[in-house]
């Protein structure tokens, strides 16, 4: 019987880190929970995913080298990273259909500078990303049928909620943090 083995050498000299948070674009609360995923990041660090990734329990982990998910005070910090571009999708806590994905743009991705990069004054690159959140929101205008003319303090609320908003002097309402799928009003 032979055996063959296969040894594969990294270089983990960096132990870089970039942080952000996540806020509600509504209020500025921060959110708790949130799930900070890498979409796209350097070949470097598809070559770790790629050897991570075969941990049978990888799938199961909150926390890993692809994503994070939020502190009670909405910041979020990934963790050794190797120097590159990277996008970010964000998504909120149960219930997420509550608010809407964050993608960065590909025109403006997250750089992660390798630990002995500086700016001009010495210090050591860092990017962070502060992220908001806006919520999902059904808004309109409530007219009189014959005249059009608006409706002020009508009470607005979804089919089988018993919480309302009422509409301003302009008829006009908005209603947050609404669940996706095809409301009734």
């Amino acid at each position: 019987m032979s055996i063959k083995q296969r040894w594969l050498y990294l270089d983990l000299r960096h132990a870089v880190a970039n942080a952000g948070r996540v806020t509600d674009a509504m209020t500025a609360s921060p959110i708790a929970g949130a799930t900070v995923k890498v979409i796209e990041g350097p070949p470097e660090f598809q070559t770790l995913l790629a050897i991570f990734s075969q941990d049978p329990d990888w799938k199961d982990l909150p926390e890993r080298l692809d994503r994070t998910v939020t502190r009670a005070d909405g910041i979020f910090v990934l963790k050794d990273l190797p120097p590159g571009e990277y996008r970010l999708r964000v998504t909120a806590p149960p219930p997420r259909r509550r608010y809407s994905t964050f993608e960065t743009d590909p025109a403006t991705p997250l750089t992660v500078w390798a630990e002995d990069e500086r700016d001009e004054a010495g210090r050591i690159r860092f990017d962070s990303l502060d992220i908001i959140l806006s919520p999902t929101r059904i808004e309109g205008q409530i007219t009189q049928a014959g005249n059009g003319e608006p409706v002020g303090r009508a009470r607005v609320r979804l089919r089988g909620d018993t919480a309302y908003v009422a509409t301003d002097a302009d008829g006009r309402y908005a209603l947050t943090h609404v669940a996706a799928g095809s409301p009734r009003i």
